[in-house]
Order: structure tokens, then sequence, then C-alpha cells
């Protein structure tokens, strides 16, 4: 059995995770966080990424605290999806409700839009070996979304993974030995 540790920026989450799945979760900045190196054998960052003023810094972080052989998975939005293609298009034509896509599509916490070979790249120029980029798809039942509008976006979602072009990126990367 592993021991689970979380680290997250805000003291609400922090409270809500210990509240709802028992899960101790400190409150910092991961880049200076008091843990030892190569402490962990596993670490999560789950829409993580994106949010980072410097994801070079996350991963290089991250490396430093596994153990040798650890293993790092990391979940990301993908900007080449299909539903992020059909959305630039939509706005690029001047459709309507085109604002309304754009300030769902581009919220303003993301700060870097990852691909699936631009994050593999990133994991290999922290040093990591990968072994494994997927796609994936947003569980959209966090959002309260109307049925006229979850359904056309199921499909779509759906459909890009069916093509290769799903809403998420998951990698999977091992620090070397």
């Amino acid at each position: 059995g592993w021991r689970i540790k979380g680290l997250d920026l805000c003291e609400l989450s922090r409270d809500k995770a210990l509240a709802e799945f028992g899960v101790e979760v400190d409150v910092g900045d991961f880049r200076s966080a008091p843990y030892q190196p190569e402490s962990f054998d596993c670490i999560t960052m789950l829409d993580v990424l994106e949010h980072s003023l410097d994801p070079a810094a996350f991963l290089a972080r991250a490396l430093e605290l596994l153990k040798p052989s650890g293993l790092l998975y990391v979940a990301v939005p993908n900007q080449r999806s299909l539903l992020a293609n059909l959305v630039d298009r939509w706005i690029w034509l001047g459709l309507p409700a085109r604002r309304w896509f754009l300030e769902r599509l581009y919220v303003s916490p993301h700060i870097f839009y990852f691909h699936p070979r631009l994050l593999k790249r990133a994991l290999e120029d922290a040093g990591f070996e990968v072994v494994n980029v997927l796609g994936g798809n947003v569980y959209l039942g966090r959002y309260r979304l109307p049925w006229w509008m979850r359904i056309p976006l199921e499909l779509i979602l759906n459909l890009g993974t069916l093509v290769g072009r799903s809403a998420r990126i998951q990698a999977l990367a091992r620090r070397p030995r």
C-alpha cells in the first residue's frame, strides 16, 4: 500500500479532500513544498501544468521528488482536439456565440496549452522516460449543462476520441534509474 499525500494552493481544496476522501493535503506551491528528494514512488498532475507559469520547473521538481523508476502521471487539455478545432473554426468564421465559446475554451487560468507531441517533449526535456501518451475525454458531469448542449458535446468528444483527437492528453513517464 501506498501512503497518499496531496498538495494544493487552496485551503478550501485541502479541507474538501480531507472531508470527502480522507486524504491528507498540504497547502503550498509545488516547486517549494518541503518534501525530500527521491521521497515519492508516484506523482500525479491532473489539470495542473496548464495553470503553471513554468511547466518545466514543475516537471523538474517532480523528477527531483521521484525515487529512481518512480512514475509521473500527467493529464492536460489537448489543444489539438477535435472540439478545440471546431470551436476555433466557429470563432474564426464569426458565427453566433463566438465570444461565449472563446471564453469557455480559452479560460483565463490556463496559461499554457499542450498537444501530445509538446507534452511528450516537455517530459523528455525534463529528463523523464515517456512510457505512454494517450488521449482521454473530459467528464462533462462536473458541468451544469442543459441536455441540448451536453448531447452534441458528448458526440464531438467521442468522435474526437475515435479519430485520435481527444479532448485530453494523458501521459505516463518514469524517472530513469
